[in-house]
């Protein structure tokens, strides 16, 4: 078990002993990610309102680029 632990934290097992160690997100992680679901949700209400000529396909793509590009610069 030791060395399971030592391979995936880099550390041997007696350093993780005396703390928690846990996978949990924080506040302000929950928060962002939060944020960033309700942009893409304002987005998609956006993209949906739009019936110019474009193919579903060319909105489907300029939507996945600009929300790549919204989750780039928020993290």
């Amino acid at each position: 078990m030791d060395g399971l632990i030592q391979f995936f934290f880099k550390y041997p097992a007696f350093v993780f002993e005396q703390g928690e160690f846990t996978f949990a997100a924080s506040r302000a992680m929950i928060l962002a990610i939060v944020v960033a679901a309700l942009a893409a949700l304002a987005m998609l209400v956006t993209y949906r309102r739009i019936h110019g000529g474009m193919p579903s396909r060319d909105r489907i793509v300029l939507m996945a680029f600009r929300s790549a590009l919204v989750l780039l610069l928020a993290f």
